[in-house]
């Protein structure tokens, strides 16, 4: 697929949402795990420990959020080169705020290049965007929560190198 035809699919993407992505003030995180994942305890934890925790899990994907709405979110992480499918399931965590959002179901909606900020760079950097799926009222409750809290304006769209 040509570039040109890439830049339209992710157009048409962000013009059938429902609901406007708003970028996220904190660094959160998100973690793709396999199914069923034991719980990440971040209750009392030091931020250390919670670290530590995360490590433990054994992440397949983890990265920084870059945005979220009601239906999904955007975030970016190193290509490890290792595959994730939609069996996965999806953490959200905010460590410094003691937010954590477990078990999410999701599709993968996108999964695209990002363009090197400094040249020669041998770290290649991803970012996926997913839709959430089958969410439970207390999980609609905390996403609602997250969005009240830790979140501003909203996201502009933005031209990826694939």
């Amino acid at each position: 697929m040509r570039l040109e035809e890439q830049l339209i699919n992710i157009r048409q993407i962000a013009d059938r949402r429902i609901y406007k992505r708003l970028k996220v003030k904190k660094f959160a995180f998100a973690l793709l795990r396999t199914k069923p994942a034991n719980p990440i305890v971040i209750k009392n934890k030091s931020m250390g420990e919670i670290g530590f925790a995360v490590y433990r899990s054994n992440p397949s994907q983890l990265g920084q959020i870059r945005d979220i709405s009601m239906d999904g979110l955007s975030f970016r992480y190193i290509d490890n080169r290792e595959d994730t499918d939609d069996s996965s399931t999806l953490d959200i965590l905010l460590a410094d705020s003691g937010f954590h959002m477990e078990n999410i179901l999701f599709n993968t909606i996108s999964d695209l290049k990002i363009a090197g900020e400094v040249p020669f760079n041998t770290i290649q950097m991803r970012q996926k965007g997913i839709q959430f799926k089958n969410l439970s009222s207390r999980q609609r409750n905390q996403l609602e929560e997250f969005i009240l809290c830790f979140t501003t304006g909203e996201v502009e769209f933005r031209s990826f190198t694939m």
